[in-house]
């Protein structure tokens, strides 16, 4: 949860994607956070699909200009959270998703469950 309230706030995303001129940056941002009945809970936007599925879905590999553009989205993404101290420590297909089933231009890394300083 600190990754979230500390640096997937919605402003500072798009700070960084102004600053380093980025249409897109991988990474979920948080909507709204708060303790409810002493459970804690946060809240991030919906995504449709996740790439492990669809790998596991498709039939033959995916196409290396899919892989290209996942790589690049997940290095993004990755390059925020090191330069903002943090360690994702859980990178795997099923962290990563996506709006569209071949939006692999567009993923979102998520599951900061592992993350630390």
């Amino acid at each position: 949860m600190h990754v979230f309230q500390r640096i997937l706030r919605a402003e500072m995303l798009e700070a960084y994607k102004k600053k380093q001129k980025l249409t897109h940056l991988g990474l979920p941002y948080l909507v709204e956070s708060g303790m409810q009945e002493e459970i804690r809970f946060l809240v991030m936007p919906k995504y449709s699909y996740c790439l492990d599925h669809i790998i596991k879905e498709s039939r033959s590999p995916l196409k290396l200009e899919n892989v290209v553009d996942i790589l690049i989205c997940v290095s993004n993404a990755l390059k925020y959270i090191h330069e903002n101290d943090y360690v994702h420590a859980d990178i795997k297909a099923a962290n990563i998703m996506m709006n569209k089933k071949n939006g692999f231009n567009e993923v979102y890394l998520i599951d900061f469950g592992l993350a630390r300083r």
